[in-house]
């Protein structure tokens, strides 16, 4: 998959995730998601990637490889949503203002 690397451990997996494709709070948000069964480390790998590594808590029986690939999918989401956010922000500041404007001065039609 472009932009990701998975490498498996002993008892860990590890995803490297490009910084050009995904965001810092990307990966954070979509992290999140797999705290309960997993420990997991977020740093910074070298100028171009960032590592995740996920461990499975103790007494939880987790397939490593599933995780990786639902993380995968999740951090896309995340960026995804990030990305719109960027894009629309504009609109959606207007929709909301107007919104909340007081009625007396709503602007309808054109």
């Amino acid at each position: 998959m472009e932009g990701i690397k998975i490498l498996t451990n002993n008892n860990s997996i590890q995803i490297h995730l490009h910084k050009t494709f995904y965001e810092p709070g990307a990966i954070k948000n979509a992290a999140f998601g797999f705290a309960n069964s997993c420990y997991i480390f977020i740093r910074p790998y070298d100028m171009d990637e960032n590592l995740v590594r996920f461990e499975p808590k103790e007494g939880v029986e987790v397939d490593l490889e599933f995780i990786a690939k639902e993380f995968c999918n999740a951090v896309l989401d995340h960026q995804i949503r990030l990305d719109l956010e960027k894009m629309n922000h504009k609109i959606r500041n207007l929709i909301v203002k107007q919104a909340f404007y007081p009625i007396e001065k709503l602007v309808v039609g054109d």
